[in-house]
């Protein structure tokens, strides 16, 4: 587990077998998550993200009455493709990341390498420089604060995962577990569309 402390780390993975190396070597080894949850996310805005991962946060009391530490868990955010991310997100994003200058965001530096002229743009050709197989992911702590009788904050391990081409629901649960559950075997696996 990587502590208490903003940290992130961002790295291209290709959906081959260097996924899982790539995973290994560009993400914190010291992450043993007991429990693994995917997040997948299309279109969503940072709202509607933001409340699914409170929902978890807001769990956590139950995961330690079953023995797991909140520590022990990680959320994976996966985008399914980046021309339809909500601008929210990507301002949800820089926030997380703790950068000043949206172009530090290196899903938004990926975004305008593929789309130089917008997302919007007709007739749009992929460059040839940049696979449509990959994925660009940062890894952050998510940090819930909550305020009842005393205050107290939950820290969430965090992995955002922006998918360069949208692949379908059903490619980001193979990337889910193809590559995270295959790399750090987690005893459990929870799987949540973003808004609930």
């Amino acid at each position: 587990f990587i502590g208490f402390k903003e940290f992130h780390k961002t790295k291209r993975l290709t959906e081959q077998d260097g996924l899982i190396y790539e995973l290994a070597h560009g993400i914190n080894k010291q992450m043993k998550p007991e429990m693994l949850t995917c997040v997948t996310v299309y279109n969503e805005t940072a709202e509607e993200l933001t409340f699914t991962l409170n929902g978890i946060a807001e769990n956590a009391e139950r995961f330690l009455e079953h023995g797991i530490d909140p520590r022990e868990l990680t959320v994976v955010i996966i985008i399914d493709g980046i021309k339809p991310i909500h601008e929210s997100l990507l301002d949800w994003l820089d926030e997380m990341l703790g950068v000043n200058n949206p172009t530090e965001n290196p899903v938004r530096g990926i975004i305008s390498q593929v789309f130089p002229n917008g997302r919007d743009a007709k007739n749009h050709v992929w460059p040839i420089h940049i696979s449509r197989d990959t994925a660009t992911v940062c890894q952050f702590i998510y940090k819930k604060n909550f305020v009842s009788d005393n205050t107290r904050t939950i820290y969430l391990n965090t992995l955002f995962v922006a998918k360069h081409a949208n692949g379908s629901k059903l490619s980001s649960h193979v990337w889910f577990f193809q590559g995270f559950c295959r790399l750090f075997n987690p005893k459990y696996c929870v799987l949540l569309d973003c808004g609930t």
